[in-house]
């Protein structure tokens, strides 16, 4: 599944190394029958153009851990021709957003990212507690009466966002102290611990891993990313 416009949040997430892919950027309650995360409900919709929106598939699966985010192919719907993510789809999560975004969230030890239109029309909604994400989609509703929150999605992940922010700026503060160049640190894939980027030689080593991961807390993995040029 791709995701569209709610990945704002996601380009900040380059820089801020945040775990979330959907904020920023109806209605009953916030659980429904048993699908892929064991937290499902929901039905399709339309978008802002004449064509309906298919009823949005549920999948068994094993586990319902966090899914990973695929990059490129078609977007889940168009808008006078723009790629763009379903408009309902877009309502859930940005009725999230409120809440896990508030600087006093209650839900920051649990919160660990959305991600738009997976499968379309949905929300996968990513949280280290199954219970306290259940409260969470309530509170959404709660707060946002006119958002569908039927139509989000739980799954289970190790780490919640907060986490990860604070291990991004332990590795950001101690670049000058490493083996290897860090060339830039983000969120792994379904919040799992920290992708950081650099040459093919630190991507390589074991030992550079492992400085890393000692800084960090969290799991870390290492890729190979090509030094930014200066321009000028």
């Amino acid at each position: 599944m791709v995701h569209f416009a709610a990945r704002s949040v996601r380009t900040a997430a380059a820089t801020a190394a945040l775990c979330l892919l959907a904020a920023g950027c109806g209605t009953a309650g916030a659980t429904g029958g048993t699908g892929e995360t064991g937290e499902t409900g929901g039905s399709g919709g339309t978008v802002r153009t004449p064509k309906a929106l298919p009823q949005a598939p549920r999948k068994p699966g094993p586990g319902g851990t966090c899914p990973t985010i695929e990059i490129g192919g078609p977007a889940p719907t168009t808008i006078d021709g723009t790629p763009a993510n379903i408009e309902e789809a877009m309502t859930t999560s940005e009725a999230l957003a409120r809440i896990v975004e508030a600087p006093d969230s209650r839900f920051a030890d649990t919160y660990g990212e959305m991600i738009n239109d997976h499968p379309a029309g949905r929300v996968a909604v990513c949280v280290t507690d199954l219970t306290r994400g259940r409260e969470l989609l309530a509170a959404a509703q709660q707060a946002s009466p006119k958002a569908d929150l039927t139509r989000a999605d739980l799954y289970t992940c190790p780490f919640p966002r907060r986490t990860l922010e604070a291990a991004r700026d332990r590795v950001s503060m101690e670049t000058g102290a490493y083996s290897f160049p860090v060339i830039m640190v983000g969120p792994g894939d379904a919040c799992a611990g920290l992708n950081v980027g650099s040459t093919a030689a630190g991507a390589a080593s074991e030992g550079f891993r492992a400085e890393l991961s000692k800084v960090a807390g969290v799991p870390v993995k290492v890729e190979h990313r090509d030094m930014p040029s200066l321009l000028g």
